[in-house]
């Protein structure tokens, strides 16, 4: 694979697991509980520092000058949409096993 393959492949790797991980820092603040609730603002330091790491991410993955400095390759707007919706899916996963846990707690 060519050189440039490698580094869109990983560009695309590091900025879904930063996403990830901010999305993710998010809902693993509650066991059982939504990551979405009202308590889920309550933390704004949480939140500014969250958006924060996607701003940064986003500068880092797309400024062609910045993005070099790490090896990446600038990204288009299209494939941060990517990156962001498979950051979403394991968010989504694990708000949908909360939700689980939750009606089976209300069954017993």
């Amino acid at each position: 694979a060519p050189a440039s393959d490698l580094a869109f492949a990983q560009t695309i790797a590091c900025t879904t697991l930063a996403m990830s991980q901010v999305l993710h820092s998010l809902s693993a603040r509650f066991t059982n509980l939504s990551g979405f609730g009202r308590r889920s603002l309550d933390n704004v330091a949480l939140l500014e520092t969250g958006g924060a790491s996607i701003a940064v991410t986003i500068v880092l993955t797309t400024a062609p000058g910045l993005s070099s400095v790490l090896g990446f390759v600038a990204l288009q707007p299209i494939e941060l949409l990517a990156c962001a919706a498979l950051a979403g899916g394991t968010l989504g996963v694990i708000e949908a096993a909360k939700l689980v846990r939750r009606l089976r707690a209300k069954r017993k």
